[in-house]
């Protein structure tokens, strides 16, 4: 499992989503969007907080658009609906590497592993995200 956002950032691949396992009581949006701000990327993240009721066709055509741009598409909230992750998986398996900009990420911001399917997890990069509480 990585530790670091450096590492994090390198190691996601278009076709290899990037799952953050993270704390309950902290959200790594925020250090995302200041990371993209370093990197002079910062209009290039899309959260898709997720629902229960979720329209796969709008899911597939959002990711399709943001091959093409090159940006991160982070999805908030996956716990919701767990069927998220088999639209990802499935829009993964019939992903055309060589079409994606290198840029491309697919983003999980979840606290459950159980409900991601095996075929999505061993393909994804994991990340664990523990904000360090600094205490004076």
């Amino acid at each position: 499992m990585l530790t670091d956002t450096e590492t994090m950032v390198r190691t996601c691949t278009p076709t290899s989503p990037l799952i953050i396992f993270m704390d309950k009581s902290h959200d790594p949006l925020n250090d995302l969007q200041v990371m993209l701000g370093k990197m002079q990327m910062q209009d290039k993240l899309i959260v898709l907080q997720v629902h229960l009721h979720l329209d796969a066709n709008k899911i597939k055509e959002q990711l399709k658009s943001s091959t093409r741009t090159g940006e991160w598409v982070c999805f908030s909230g996956c716990h919701v609906n767990q069927s998220i992750f088999f639209i990802i998986d499935e829009f993964l398996e019939y992903l055309d590497p060589s079409q994606a900009k290198s840029s491309f990420k697919i983003i999980f911001l979840t606290n459950i592993l159980d409900l991601i399917p095996i075929s999505l997890y061993n393909k994804s990069q994991k990340f664990k995200y523990i904000k360090e509480l600094s205490l004076k």
